[in-house]
C-alpha cells in the first residue's frame, strides 16, 4: 500500500512532511543495506523474478473512488518471497516494488519515491522479524508445519508497520485526524489484503514444493484477484459518477 498520485506534483510538501519522509526513508535505506549484507542462500534468478514481479504488480495498483491510498498485489509477491527466499530477500523485493511504484508508468516526485522506499522496506522488515519468530530453528527457506501461522503473523506485522507509517504521513501532510484517515482512505483495504496475503503465502509454499511449476499454478488465482479488484474499483467509480450526476 502507498499514497496515490492524486495530489498535484507542483505543490511543495511542508517542512514537517519532508522531515517525516526523510526519517522514514533513512530507516528504510538502513534496513535495505543490512538486508543486502545479510542476503545469502537466495538464487539470483529467483530473486530477480520476485523483484520484477513485485515491481510489475505496482503498475496495476488500484484505489477506491475518493481515496488517497492505493493497493497492489506487490504485498502478495513480498510475502511469497519471504516464504520462498527468506527475510532479507523479502526486503529487497519490497524495495523493488517501491521503485516500480515510483518510476512506472511515470516518475513520481522524489519525496514520494523515498517515502515509499522506506515504507515498503520497513514493512517487509517487520514481516520478516515476525515470520522468523515462528520459523526459528526451521531454517530459511523451508517447508514447515508452522508456515501458515508464520505467514499470518508476518502479514499482521507488515501492516502493523505499514498502516501507522502511512497514516502518519497523511496526517502530517493534511492535518487530518488518524481516525478520519483510516475511515476515509484505508478502511477499504483489509478485504483485498486478506486475499492477497493468503495467495502470497500459497505462492511461496508452491515455489518451495514445486519450483517454477508451483509459481505457474498460482498465476491464475493472482490474476483473477487483480482483475476482481480492478473491476470493483471501476464499478464503484461509475456509481460515484452516476450519483454525482443525478
Amino acid at each position: 500500500m502507498s499514497s496515490s498520485n492524486s495530489q498535484p506534483v507542483a505543490v511543495r510538501p511542508s517542512n514537517s512532511t519532508l522531515l517525516y519522509v526523510a526519517m522514514t526513508a533513512a530507516a528504510g535505506i538502513a534496513i535495505l543495506m543490512q538486508a543486502t549484507w545479510n542476503l545469502h542462500g537466495a538464487g539470483v534468478l529467483p530473486l530477480e523474478f520476485f523483484c520484477v514481479a513485485a515491481a510489475t504488480a505496482e503498475i496495476s495498483r488500484v484505489t477506491a473512488p475518493g481515496k488517497s491510498v492505493t493497493f497492489s498485489l506487490s504485498v502478495a509477491v513480498i510475502l511469497a518471497s519471504l516464504v520462498a527466499l527468506g527475510p532479507s530477500a523479502a526486503v529487497l523485493v519490497a524495495a523493488a516494488a517501491a521503485l516500480g511504484n515510483g518510476f512506472v508508468p511515470r516518475i513520481r516526485p522524489a519525496h514520494k519515491i523515498l517515502f515509499n522506499l522506506g515504507l515498503y522496506t520497513l514493512s517487509a522488515w517487520a514481516a520478516g522479524l515476525a515470520y522468523s519468530v515462528l520459523m526459528v530453528g526451521q531454517g530459511h527457506p523451508t517447508l514447515s508445519p508452522v508456515l501458515v501461522p508464520a505467514v499470518a503473523l508476518a502479514t499482521v506485522a507488515y501492516f502493523g508497520v505499514n498502516w501507522p507509517v502511512l497514516i502518519g504521513v497523511i496526517r502530517v501532510s493534511t492535518g487530518r485526524p488518524a481516525r478520519d484517515v483510516w475511515a476515509a482512505d484505508i478502511g477499504w483495504t483489509p478485504g483485498p489484503i486478506l486475499l492477497a496475503s493468503a495467495l502470497g503465502g500459497a505462492l511461496g509454499v508452491n515455489y518451495l514444493a514445486l519450483g517454477w511449476w508451483g509459481v505457474l499454478l498460482m498465476a491464475a488465482p493472482l490474476a483473477a484477484l487483480q482483475f476482481t479488484i480492478i473491476g470493483h474499483a471501476r464499478a464503484a467509480r461509475t456509481r460515484a459518477i452516476e450519483i454525482a450526476a443525478a
